[in-house]
């Protein structure tokens, strides 16, 4: 997956969370090392983190969820 977030070989939650924030960092440094274009290019950049964020919290809210299911 070329710029995308990295698949680990067992899919694991806490592997998929762990990718998520690394590609979070990725475009944080990215961004503060001034590669931003334009201000669409910023906005955009924003939103995919935020969706990053986001997909984490979710997966931490499942996880917390099958541990009190088991």
């Amino acid at each position: 997956m070329s710029g995308g977030v990295k698949n680990d070989s067992n899919g694991s939650p806490s592997a998929n969370k762990k990718n998520l924030k690394e590609k979070r960092l990725e475009i944080a440094e990215s961004m503060v090392q001034g590669r931003v274009s334009d201000f669409g290019a910023y906005q955009k950049n924003v939103g995919i983190a935020e969706g990053l964020q986001q997909a984490s919290e979710i997966i931490s809210e499942t996880l917390n969820k099958l541990e009190e299911d088991e």
